[in-house]
């Protein structure tokens, strides 16, 4: 989900919502970092405060959106809690720090993420969706040229 409507302030919510082999909701994780841009534009948002941790046959799944998998605060949670598996939803001009907490988690933790990212334009080579692995030195990216990025599980 983007960012929805949320109170009579004007605010939003941001959050993943993770769905199971049945389409039924599982979890929905809200937000915990608010985007700042160049021009000190803060995202009017309500954030979260909690990172909760899913236990799949997939791994440990938890669901940082965007930033969270980088910025100090949330990304402390990610590296206290057992995640093992992270899926990012992202809407990012670019993916540089997204790639560095990606290989740092892998390195660190032995885990996976996913970023599944857009940019408002589309397809951006400088914002591909892609999967690090553990112990990789690059991840694999998107290319553009088909609608998805594929992954074999197990």
């Amino acid at each position: 989900m983007c960012h929805a409507p949320h109170g009579s302030d004007g605010s939003h919510l941001n959050e993943a919502v993770v769905l199971g082999p049945d389409g039924q909701e599982l979890h929905r994780h809200r937000k915990l970092s608010r985007y700042t841009d160049e021009h000190g534009t803060v995202e009017h948002i309500t954030t979260g405060s909690t990172l909760t941790v899913l236990e799949t046959p997939c791994g440990h799944l938890a669901t940082p959106i965007c930033l969270d998998v980088f910025a100090e605060a949330s990304k402390a949670l990610l590296l206290a809690s057992h995640a093992t598996v992270l899926l990012v939803p992202s809407l990012s001009k670019k993916v540089s720090a997204h790639r560095d907490a990606s290989r740092a988690f892998a390195t660190d933790r032995w885990g996976s993420t996913f970023v599944c990212n857009r940019t408002v334009r589309g397809f951006n080579l400088d914002a591909p969706s892609f999967h690090w692995p553990p112990l990789r030195d690059t991840p694999h990216e998107h290319d553009g040229t088909t609608p998805q990025l594929w992954f074999r599980l197990g």
